[in-house]
């Protein structure tokens, strides 16, 4: 693993910007170009920050660089998602686990709306998130209006997300979670599918009212529960984690119509033993 290189606030000087940036950084103008497509060099205008992919343009005698620089990162490349359905102003998409809804400073190449961009060439908004680990149904906007349309469906709860996962444990009985997460409001709702007592697991169905960052593997671990395999918070067991979106509900935003997506829920044969080296 190759210790990130982190410059801030490098000026923008007048000339080659490429060439410039080479000579401070010690990179190649190789490696450079392809750090700036995959996300990696930022430009600071007052307050205002935003990624720059190309060495040309227009800038002020205030403006600064920030490169992030991660090349293990930046060598890795995303898993693949699929389109479930078009809707021309939104799609709905399959994300797979690794993959994630958005970029960090480092990259943002291996981020669904960034992988969205640059296959299709068509501007893409998030409205909503799926961690990393988690796998199932993404709705995304392409332009701004529908994207103000989801965001307040999601923000007045009125999508219905499911997801199917694997706990630690044997949970006998439907329950409702309901602990604020980071002091907010955050309810998840437990339906038992069933339970392998000789494993000690049981599968579950989770529907979700708010949206926090982790909610359903920090309130199973809260429980006592945690999703199994799930290092984090608290799982002990070897397995690979299932915490699948499955059930995706929302309104068309332009006509209001009911909309329903799902894909086959996994089940106990979806539990893999984790490799050895992520152990």
């Amino acid at each position: 693993m190759t210790e990130p290189l982190i410059l801030e606030q490098i000026p923008v000087q007048e000339g080659d910007l490429l060439a410039s940036l080479a000579e401070i950084s010690g990179l190649s103008r190789t490696a450079l170009k392809r750090a700036a497509s995959r996300g990696a060099l930022w430009l600071n205008s007052g307050a205002h920050h935003r990624r720059i992919r190309r060495f040309t343009g227009k800038f002020s005698a205030d403006d600064t660089l920030s490169l992030f620089y991660d090349p293990d990162l930046l060598a890795m490349e995303p898993p693949q998602p699929t389109c479930h359905f078009d809707g021309d102003s939104f799609s709905v998409w399959y994300k797979p686990v690794g993959l994630l809804s958005s970029g960090s400073r480092f990259a943002d190449h291996f981020a669904i709306d960034r992988w969205i961009e640059t296959r299709q060439e068509r501007a893409t908004f998030l409205v909503h998130r799926l961690d990393r680990i988690a796998n199932g149904l993404m709705v995304l906007a392409h332009d701004r209006k529908t994207a103000a349309s989801l965001s307040e469906q999601f923000r007045n709860r009125q999508v219905t997300k499911v997801y199917r996962a694997v706990a630690d444990g044997n949970i006998n009985a439907d329950v409702t979670l309901a602990e604020a997460l980071d002091d907010k409001p955050s309810v998840s709702h437990i339906h038992v599918v069933t339970t392998d007592s000789q494993k000690q697991l049981t599968l579950l169905d989770v529907q979700i009212d708010t949206g926090r960052r982790h909610q359903i593997r920090r309130h199973l671990a809260g429980c006592g529960h945690p999703l199994s395999g799930d290092h984090l918070y608290g799982s002990e067991t070897s397995y690979e984690p299932v915490l699948t979106a499955w059930q995706l509900a929302f309104a068309h935003p332009q006509t209001a119509e009911p909309l329903q997506f799902s894909i086959s829920p996994p089940d106990f044969t979806a539990l893999v033993i984790r490799p050895a080296a992520a152990l």
